[in-house]
């Protein structure tokens, strides 16, 4: 199963196959949190580089939505465990004492994979958020421009 991955698509492929539209969502999010981070990254670099005066204001902008994105991250990931674990309860209701394990294991697959995507979209997203908002709140002391 993890030997069909080979490249870059097919593990999304594969991550969307298996973790459903949890995943899904929580990949669109992860797009979403990138494209704030590189927009940051730049704004650093633009404001070391030319020494703006709003420079701190500009990288705080918007990096509610960063930290959101950490917060609800997680969360998806606990609610495709949750499905993960009612499909797994699900199997074994229906098949009584001896389920057959390759689906029993199905929603074990589903419970873990959209816990490891959630966290893995969770962490570095809460990361840049603690970086770029103290780096925020530095160049804002230095310009004395505290709002």
């Amino acid at each position: 199963m993890v030997s069909e991955i080979s490249s870059a698509g097919n593990l999304l492929s594969f991550l969307v196959e298996k973790g459903g539209w949890v995943v899904s969502l929580l990949l669109l999010l992860s797009a979403v949190g990138w494209g704030i981070i590189f927009e940051k990254v730049f704004l650093v670099f633009w404001g070391l580089f030319t020494g703006a005066r709003r420079r701190g204001e500009l990288l705080r902008s918007h990096l509610f939505l960063l930290n959101l994105l950490s917060e609800v991250a997680p969360m998806l990931g606990l609610f495709g465990t949750v499905l993960g674990l009612v499909k797994s309860f699900r199997v074994l209701a229906e098949n009584g004492e001896y389920p057959p394990v390759e689906r029993l294991a199905g929603g074990m697959w589903v419970a873990l994979l959209t816990t490891l995507v959630g966290l893995a979209v969770a962490i570095p997203f809460y990361f840049f958020y603690a970086l770029f908002e103290e780096l925020g709140k530095r160049w804002e002391g230095e310009n004395g421009s505290h709002h």
